[in-house]
C-alpha cells in the first residue's frame, strides 16, 4: 500500500472518531429555573388528574392556580409555556374542577382567571 493511501486511511479513521454534527444536540441545555417550571407543570397536571373526581379543597385549588399563574406568566427564550400542550391540558382540567364548585361567587372568580389564561394561550398559538 502506498504512503498516500495510508495517510488517507489514517485521516478517515480519525474523522470517524469525531462526533458527527448531526449527532451533536442542537438544543441548548435548559436553565435550572426552566427545568423547575417544566417539572412543576408536570406535577400540577398529575395533581389535577387526581382531582377530576371533585375531591379537593378551595385552598388546594388556590395554591394550584397560583402555581399555574406563575407558569403562565413565565417568560424565557428557551421554553414558551403558552405554547406547551401540557399547560393547555392543565388549564382545561382546572376549568373542569372549578365547574364543580357549588358556590357561584367562588366559581365565577376563578373561571375569569382561567378564561384570561385561555385567551393568552389562544393568542400565542396563532
Amino acid at each position: 500500500m502506498s504512503r498516500l493511501a495510508m495517510d488517507i486511511l489514517t485521516q478517515l479513521d480519525e474523522k470517524s472518531r469525531l462526533p458527527r454534527p448531526d449527532k451533536i444536540s442542537q438544543s441548548p441545555q435548559l436553565s435550572r429555573t426552566t427545568r423547575n417550571k417544566l417539572n412543576l407543570l408536570k406535577t400540577t397536571l398529575a395533581e389535577l388528574e387526581l382531582w377530576q373526581d371533585g375531591i379537593f379543597s378551595l385552598d388546594q385549588l388556590g395554591k394550584l392556580m397560583k402555581t399555574l399563574n406563575d407558569i403562565v406568566s413565565y417568560t424565557s427564550t428557551e421554553w414558551k409555556p403558552l405554547a406547551d400542550p401540557t399547560l393547555l391540558k392543565c388549564v382545561e382540567k382546572v376549568s373542569v374542577c372549578i365547574q364543580s364548585i357549588k358556590q357561584k361567587d367562588h366559581r365565577s372568580k376563578r373561571l375569569k382567571i382561567v378564561k384570561r389564561w385561555k385567551a393568552n394561550i389562544d393568542k400565542h398559538r396563532r
